[in-house]
């Protein structure tokens, strides 16, 4: 469909919703007549190409939402334009590629979805002057290098902190050991990292969904530091075969975990009691390793 009417002829329009439509074919330039515009929700439709340069004209926009779309092309550096209002931008599932603009550190975000695109190079250590930042989602794209120490200095974050699924190496950043006001969600599965799990994670005690480290490199042993993320229901460490040691008789403290995963590690002996309890209480849907 053809949205250039629309665009040319709302020009005093405040919020426009169009998700879930099936809407098809790419954004006319005349959407930067939209000057007014403060929420843009056009997710789950059929929206492909390149954000035009127009685009950026948006400046009064708070909430941008283009999630579950076909676009392509390059986030440009131009996105600084929207610093005034811009609260919200979720871009996830998209075929957007090329670098991440280290000009997003010019915005006041509260919500940075970037997943599942065709993002290259590394993380812009920019990213973490974003001070108002609560919610980061760099996960399912192709960014390399090591983790910015900038990105652990966050001091607001506090409901997702995903980067799983992407290609970086090194260490987990000492920085991490801040994060204790996260609650949802950390993610930094699949990926080439290396190094011991550090007891620093032990920090995160506020988690209530993921704790995911699978699919990784990590060796040495489990710290004991985990078993304090007792409020967690997903707690994966798998596929990282390099992993060897004892489990901690301390991870028999995730009271409430679902999802307990230590396949494809090293690990030796048999399973704490405590830890084979969470299974045989009904609480973990499974425990990965046996239990006698």
């Amino acid at each position: 469909h053809d949205q250039t009417g629309l665009f040319l002829h709302a020009t005093s329009l405040r919020e426009l919703n169009l998700a879930h439509n099936s809407i098809q074919g790419s954004f006319p330039t005349e959407v930067g007549r939209l000057g007014l515009l403060q929420r843009l929700v056009m997710n789950n439709n059929v929206v492909t190409g390149s954000l035009p340069d127009q685009f950026w004209n948006l400046t009064m926009l708070r909430n941008l939402q283009l999630q579950h779309n076909v676009l392509t092309g390059s986030l440009s550096p131009s996105i600084s334009r929207l610093s005034n209002y811009l609260v919200e931008l979720d871009l996830g599932d998209n075929e957007l590629q090329g670098s991440i603009p280290r000009e997003l550190a010019f915005l006041e975000l509260g919500q940075l979805d970037l997943y599942d695109n065709i993002f290259i190079s590394t993380i812009p250590r920019a990213l973490g002057a974003i001070d108002s930042l609560y919610s980061l989602d760099l996960s399912g794209n192709e960014l390399t290098g090591t983790i910015p120490e900038d990105l652990t200095l966050l001091p607001n974050i506090h409901l997702w902190f995903s980067i799983g699924n992407n290609m970086l190496t090194g260490t987990l950043p000492t920085g991490f050991g801040r994060f204790t006001k996260l609650y949802d969600t950390f993610d930094v599965m699949g990926n080439y990292l290396t190094g011991t799990i550090p007891s620093f994670l032990g920090n995160l005690i506020s988690l209530r969904m993921a704790f995911q480290l699978g699919s990784n490199r990590f060796d040495g042993s489990i710290p004991s530091e985990l078993g304090r993320l007792s409020t967690v229901t997903a707690f994966s460490i798998g596929n990282n075969p390099s992993l060897s040691g004892l489990i901690p008789s301390e991870l028999g403290n995730l009271l409430v975990v679902e999802d307990l995963d230590f396949r494809g590690t090293n690990v030796e002996g048999g399973v704490p009691t405590q830890v084979c309890d969470l299974l045989q209480d009904g609480r973990a849907t499974y425990v990965a390793v046996g239990c006698d």
